[in-house]
């Protein structure tokens, strides 16, 4: 139940980075620059997308006790769904960051639909993850394979 909320919350957390990638390829991270409003504000109000993880947190949660008969105390309840919801801020924050691929491969989809090409930053940021990620790959096969 919580893993499965986790997940709906985990998925709308990330949609947030594609809005980001998107804002970024329109130019309105510029336009907003030109405004008063301080970096940290904007960092804040993507955060603050966080609102949007609950409903599938509550749905999830509310299906479990009335249909599925999931009996909790109120107190763990509330720890439960707390935890769930401040488990997806690491992926709320981290959608937003420009050294993650989730971030790229957006911006790279949005160039590619609207004509703009690829950017050389993007495409050595996907780089360094696939070649990071199959790094640990191989050292974990290597290491299961002498366990055996």
């Amino acid at each position: 139940m919580a893993m499965m909320g986790a997940l709906g919350a985990i998925s709308g957390s990330i949609s947030v980075g594609g809005r980001v990638a998107n804002e970024r390829h329109i130019g309105w991270n510029r336009q907003l620059r030109l405004t008063p409003l301080p970096g940290w504000g904007y960092l804040a109000v993507k955060a603050a997308a966080m609102l949007v993880v609950l409903p599938a947190l509550l749905l999830v949660f509310g299906v479990a006790a009335v249909v599925k008969g999931v009996e909790l105390g109120v107190g763990t309840w509330i720890a439960v769904l707390l935890t769930a919801w401040l488990s997806v801020l690491p992926a709320a924050l981290a959608s937003a960051a420009q050294l993650l691929p989730s971030y790229w491969i957006v911006a790279e989809t949005l160039g590619q639909v609207s004509g703009a090409g690829l950017d050389a930053g993007g495409v050595l940021v996907l780089l360094a993850w696939l070649v990071a990620v199959g790094a640990l790959v191989i050292v974990r096969y290597r290491r299961d394979a002498l366990r055996v």
